[in-house]
């Protein structure tokens, strides 16, 4: 489902509650991104179990768990930066902000060997300067890479990214009915026309009118919808658990009979 179809989704079911209980999008936004992270926790958990059970690596078990391999990041280059101490210059990356498990590393065209952070001081010492086969080393540090070598000149990392959070945008027609806006689109401020217009992403107009509190005539408002990135087959779960969280009884008769006919 896209995150259109996933809110008319909730939405359908919602109004068959027997107590009423519906929502609004500020409502469901919340908690959009509670089961987003919910999910991601209980495939990485369930990682670690099998990682431990299996005697494997962690990183082999997300590498075969499909839920959490669709979120590797295979290629992403490091922004380098040094710093110059007083006894010793530092090499360091930060982590990608979206930054969850590392996966790998090549450094300077070499694979590098992922170290404890708590080894870096021997190395910073000059008592070894990388391994007797002459990888280069990482270190994971609190939010960011540490180098040894000090003079790497690049770097790129595979890790497991956290998924993005998904969020559905709107806005308000000249009646006041919701508008969607879809990935990308836009709304600027009409002079001629003294009113505020939604574009797609493409620049085409979609509707003259538009109005939210917080649009402003100075600045270009951008649309934070994002899209779910989960299998479409874990969908439904989610939305029956953002229903849950949202006080709708999905065992109601009402809903239930509902829900079996739209499978049928």
């Amino acid at each position: 489902m896209t995150i259109r179809e996933f809110v008319q989704y909730c939405r359908d079911v919602s109004n068959k509650d027997e107590n009423g209980n519906g929502f609004d999008i500020d409502q469901f936004n919340v908690q959009i991104k509670v089961v987003n992270v919910e999910k991601f926790q209980s495939y990485w958990k369930l990682a670690e179990d099998m990682a431990a059970a299996q005697k494997e690596a962690l990183s082999a078990i997300i590498f075969r768990l499909q839920e959490l391999s669709d979120f590797i990041e295979p290629i992403y280059d490091l922004t380098l930066v040094s710093e110059v101490g007083p006894v010793y210059s530092f090499r360091f990356a930060a982590f990608p902000s979206d930054y969850r498990y590392f996966m790998g590393m090549i450094i300077d065209d070499k694979p590098a060997d992922l170290r404890p952070y708590t080894e870096i001081n021997k190395f910073r010492r000059g008592l070894l300067n990388g391994d007797p086969d002459g990888r280069p080393l990482v270190f994971e540090g609190p939010g960011m890479f540490e180098f040894i070598p000090n003079d790497v000149k690049g770097a790129t990392l595979t890790y497991l990214r956290i998924p993005k959070t998904p969020y559905y945008d709107w806005c308000l027609d000249s009646n006041d009915n919701e508008v969607f806006m879809p990935v990308g689109s836009y709304v600027q401020w009409n002079p001629s026309l003294k009113v505020f217009c939604l574009f797609d992403e493409n620049g085409s107009l979609m509707v003259t009118s538009v109005s939210r509190d917080d649009f402003s005539k100075l600045s270009t408002y951008t649309s934070k919808t994002q899209e779910l990135e989960w299998e479409d087959t874990m969908h439904v779960h989610m939305a029956n658990a953002v229903l849950e969280k949202l006080g709708v009884n999905l065992r109601s008769p009402e809903i239930v009979q509902w829900t079996e006919h739209q499978e049928k």
